[in-house]
């Protein structure tokens, strides 16, 4: 059985253990304390998909999420933040992101988005 990969980048060790073990029985999971080591990480080994915080030291989510699509314009990136600004979330899907989820994530609904997302989406 191939599994997809999925990359979670936020700078909060407690959310990525917590979407790491949701999704390590059925993903291969790889998580990132910035968006500077993930985006070094995907020229390496690109994942499936990408679970990306806004609220970033350094390069910010958005900045982060410019960078991803100009270098792999099919990948599929989740957007995540504690805060519920519209303003954000509608640039960050005109960006390109395929959804944003708010914090603190409920994870039954996570699973669902990263399942349909990675679905419904080719790379």
């Amino acid at each position: 059985m191939i599994f997809k990969s999925v990359y979670v980048v936020d700078d909060a060790q407690a959310a990525r253990d917590i979407i790491y073990i949701a999704l390590k029985k059925t993903y291969h999971v790889r998580a990132f304390p910035s968006a500077e080591s993930a985006i070094e990480a995907m020229s390496i080994a690109p994942p499936d998909l990408v679970l990306l915080d806004i609220g970033l030291p350094g390069i910010n989510g958005i900045e982060a999420l410019v960078q991803i699509k100009r270098l792999y314009p099919d990948m599929i990136v989740i957007m995540m933040s504690a805060y519920d600004d519209e303003r954000i979330v509608v640039y960050a899907m005109s960006l390109g992101a395929y959804d944003y989820l708010i914090k603190p994530l409920q994870m039954v609904i996570l699973i669902e988005i990263v399942q349909k997302a990675l679905l419904t989406t080719t790379k």
